[in-house]
């Protein structure tokens, strides 16, 4: 097959404006590999970083595996809410030692219910 038997010719009415836009064209193409190139590394920065988290929490359910362990075995009875709750007993190698709640959660509650009132008393105000 000869040249001119395959060659076709389209005049290109502005060149100079065809050029511009190719050149344009292949700038943005350059931009898109780039992020694509920044989405890969991000990529594998976060699975090194998975991999470093879930060996830190193996490494920290060992210690608190080991720590339990270690602590003396509490019985205690689930508490429902409003209800007071009775007095845990601790053993402590065979030996029943009574243990005292503290009795902060109570005043955290009465605290938070005084502050609440002063709030409406606040608003009260404000609207009479």
């Amino acid at each position: 097959m000869r040249l001119s038997d395959a060659a076709f010719f389209i005049k290109i009415d502005d060149p100079a404006e065809f050029r511009k836009t190719i050149l344009y064209s292949v700038r943005d193409m350059i931009k898109v590999l780039q992020r694509y190139e920044r989405v890969k590394e991000l990529r594998v920065h976060k699975a090194e970083l998975v991999a470093n988290l879930k060996h830190t929490t193996k490494e920290i359910q060992g210690i608190i595996a080991d720590l339990e362990s270690k602590l003396p075995d509490v019985e205690y009875e689930k508490q429902a809410k409003g209800k007071k709750a009775a007095e845990p007993a601790a053993t402590h190698k065979g030996k029943r030692v009574k243990m005292k709640l503290p009795k902060q959660q109570a005043k955290n509650e009465l605290a938070a219910l005084e502050d609440e009132l002063r709030e409406i008393d606040e608003k009260i105000k404000v609207i009479s």
